[in-house]
């Protein structure tokens, strides 16, 4: 019997066959990092671009409920798409990345946050990302 399991790996097998770069987020990632969360759902943000739209979803189709057109509208809106694991029926939501919004000429900055370090909360430390 194909698990939830088994869809999260395909689907991570045909992102790596088709080299499209992406990341585990939401409440599976939040509980790999030790913060369990119940979910309903695995989150992905991934770099799909329309013309691997098809092969993607050719490539998922034996195993999901995956849509070509509705994955087409969704990415060029900005929104996210899922694909449902017909085995498990479990819904994997895909993410496109977020657009950066940086203005032309300007300086970015690292933020600023209070390090409470051996009681001493007053201290500044800047945070490089």
């Amino acid at each position: 019997m194909k698990t939830q399991a088994d869809g999260f790996k395909r689907i991570l097998e045909v992102l790596d066959l088709l080299e499209i770069p992406y990341q585990v987020v939401g409440s599976l990632a939040s509980s790999l990092h030790g913060i369990p969360r119940a979910t309903m759902n695995f989150d992905f943000v991934a770099d799909l671009h329309a013309d691997q739209i098809e092969e993607f979803v050719a490539k998922l189709k034996a195993d999901f409920y995956a849509d070509a057109e509705m994955t087409k509208e969704a990415l060029a809106r900005g929104r996210s798409f899922n694909l449902i694991h017909l085995a498990s029926s479990f819904k994997f939501d895909i993410f496109p990345p977020p657009k950066r919004r940086v203005q032309p000429n300007s300086v970015r900055t690292p933020p600023v946050r209070r390090d409470n370090v051996a009681g001493r909360s007053d201290r500044m430390r800047r945070c490089h990302g």
